[in-house]
């Protein structure tokens, strides 16, 4: 990267005439020395490093301003006046991007000149795509927002996204982001969202560097509405279920779950509607029991509202509406009576939360889709490759009052 310097002569000004009285003859004048302004970057130069810091510095004046911004006006570089009174960028340059760098400075006469330097970045080894979801959707309260990369994420580059990401809601409330995946960054709440929660998510990322010359290219955000809040609430060993919307008692179900056993017994856990069907096949070999097996099943199915990854459902099932309210029986599903889960079906949205007690087995995240609300709140938040602000301790007590405390009991 070259180093263009530039002489500023100040504009000519206006000399007073020569005093009729004293000596004769004018006084000679002095005019101060040109300013000497130095950009880091060569004015023209088109492989410019996309990490580069880019420098203004100037002697025999002053610097009034400085600005970066890219050719075609959309993006602006942040930078700062330091102790040593250059203008050094603290903002992020985008690859394959030209900029314009324009300084304007005034020497030590007084002169004003604006001075510029054009140049283009170089293009990355590699870029790595983003989406933000959900956006634009009305879903639960217990839907968290998802980072999806398309390529891993190295851990040294992780606190530097997440420092980039904001979520507005109205109302407030407080959240946090915890990596799930190497490529997934999720945020949920500290405790659900509230009904009505609007959420606006900003991520500015465009130039981020995520690995050796990779880089993300793009911004993006995205915007969302909490709807209803609904909570559903299974008890494996009383084999019921109820639906509380927006802290009402709304419907109460007999349910019948997953046969006992670590094999079919559902899974104990928060977990979190992803997706529904009218009619769906539910085919065993998908999780590893295949034909020839004697819990072997492939069956059409109606109503069914997806919980996991691993194939946990809410469904319509006619066939177990006698166990329903007292046995579980199922293969690892939420079986309902299909008026039931009509009702159910015609109400329930993304992100709704299913809270399940009375199992064995608890879920394990890896297999959750959402496991966002399977860790307490600290354990989310030491998720986050950005450490919680410090909790203040209170102060041990002094040896002297300790001594007292301790003397008194008898």
């Amino acid at each position: 990267m070259g180093l263009l310097t530039l002489l500023v002569t100040p504009a000519a000004g206006c000399a007073d005439a020569p005093g009729s009285g004293g000596a004769g003859g004018s006084e000679a004048t002095t005019s101060a020395p040109p300013a000497r302004v130095e950009i880091s970057v060569t004015d023209g130069a088109t492989d410019v490093a996309a990490d580069s810091v880019i420098t203004v510095r100037v002697a025999g004046g002053r610097l009034d301003t400085v600005s970066i911004a890219s050719a075609d006006g959309k993006r602006t570089v942040a930078g700062a006046v330091g102790p040593d009174q250059v203008w050094s960028s603290t903002g992020r340059l985008v690859p394959t991007t030209t900029y314009r760098v324009t300084a304007t400075t005034r020497s030590d006469g007084g002169a004003q000149t604006t001075n510029t330097a054009t140049f283009t970045t170089r293009a990355p080894g590699k870029t790595v795509g983003y989406t933000v979801t959900p956006d634009g959707w009305t879903v639960g309260a217990g839907m968290p927002i998802q980072v999806n990369f398309d390529a891993p994420i190295p851990k040294d580059a992780r606190a530097g996204i997440e420092k980039q990401l904001t979520v507005a809601s109205a109302p407030a409330q407080p959240g946090g982001w915890g990596w799930t995946s190497d490529v997934t960054l999720m945020y949920r709440p500290q405790n659900y969202w509230a009904a009505g929660t609007t959420i606006d998510v900003s991520a500015p990322l465009a130039g981020t560097k995520v690995g050796p010359n990779a880089y993300l290219m793009e911004d993006n955000g995205a915007k969302l509405t909490i709807g209803v809040q609904r909570i559903l609430r299974v008890d494996l060993a009383k084999h019921t279920m109820t639906d509380t919307e927006n802290g009402k008692l709304v419907r109460s179900f007999l349910i019948s779950g997953g046969r006992p056993g670590e094999r079919f017994e559902t899974r104990g856990g928060t977990k979190v509607v992803t997706d529904k069907f009218d009619k769906i096949v539910m085919d065993s070999s998908t999780f590893g029991i295949n034909k020839g097996d004697p819990d072997y099943y492939k069956t059409p199915v109606n109503y069914a509202m997806r919980l996991t990854d691993s194939g946990e459902f809410l469904h319509s099932a006619p066939w177990s509406v006698g166990q329903q309210g007292y046995a579980n029986v199922s293969h690892g599903c939420i079986n309902m009576a299909p008026g039931d889960a009509l009702w159910l079906f015609n109400r329930i949205q993304s992100g709704d939360v299913v809270e399940t007690t009375g199992s064995n087995y608890p879920l394990p995240p890896g297999e959750a889709g959402i496991p966002v609300w399977l860790y307490t709140w600290p354990q989310w938040q030491a998720m986050s490759a950005v450490p919680p602000p410090a909790t203040p301790t209170t102060s041990p007590p002094s040896a002297a009052a300790t001594a007292k405390a301790t003397s008194s009991v008898s």
